[in-house]
């Protein structure tokens, strides 16, 4: 029994989020490693990678209950957003990858956040990714990799995100002070940028910062996310 407690920590650290697409290192392949001794960069490529990751969402909670109010509490439970406001992704992350292989590559985000992420090269600098979280919702990324070198790394693009919104009226139990009472899903687009830093090995640890301002339709707001995450690819 004391081996499983963990397992109860499940619904706290669950995603509300989407998580971190980290099928995006392919981005970065093949790596580029600056020999000294040759005087030249070497190229190896990657079959597999792994990182842990933290996507963060702030939002406006007004306009959303407003939203809700209208929309989704049908009667009339004075229910509240704020909770839900700020919502987290954080999950481990398998990358992989083909050795030689730069057009895609496939993600499995892990516990305690569970997704599935795609990228594909569409061109020599700009990439598609497509992403599914379990209870965060879907998202669609285009972007083009502005820099690589055997340093660092950029890009810039365009978002849209279908995710998941928790919502709680006073009179319902839902799942026991464990999740909302009301759930639903809005939608937004905006510009997302990433940046990324590599110690400029063969087997290189990396450190990512990521950033998108997205626009909700529904609630025609504005609102703010950042990502963190490291690794070895």
């Amino acid at each position: 029994m004391k081996s499983i407690w963990w397992l109860f920590l499940i619904p706290v650290f669950a995603s509300c989020a989407t998580h971190a697409p980290m099928s995006e290192m392919v981005m970065y392949s093949p790596k580029k490693v600056y020999s000294p001794y040759q005087s030249d960069t070497l190229i190896h490529f990657s079959k597999y990678s792994f990182a842990v990751g933290l996507e963060t969402r702030f939002l406006n909670p007004n306009p959303i209950e407003k939203y809700a109010d209208r929309e989704i509490d049908v009667d009339n439970e004075n229910g509240t957003v704020e909770n839900y406001v700020t919502a987290g992704a954080l999950s481990l992350h398998s990358i992989f990858m083909i050795d030689g292989e730069t057009d895609f590559a496939f993600n499995i985000s892990m516990f305690p956040t569970l997704g599935i992420d795609f990228t594909a090269k569409l061109t020599e600098q700009e990439y598609v990714t497509f992403g599914h979280t379990v209870y965060g919702g879907q998202q669609i990324i285009l972007q083009r990799k502005l820099v690589y070198n055997s340093y660092i790394g950029a890009s810039v693009g365009l978002f849209y995100e279908h995710f998941w919104q928790g919502y709680d009226v006073p009179i319902d139990c839902g799942f026991c002070g464990l999740g909302p009472e009301r759930e639903f899903y809005l939608n937004a687009s905006g510009v997302r940028g990433t940046i990324m830093s590599h110690d400029g090995t063969k087997n290189r640890g990396f450190f990512r910062f990521s950033s998108k301002i997205g626009y909700i339709y529904e609630t025609r707001s504005f609102y703010t996310s950042f990502g963190l995450s490291f690794g070895v690819f």
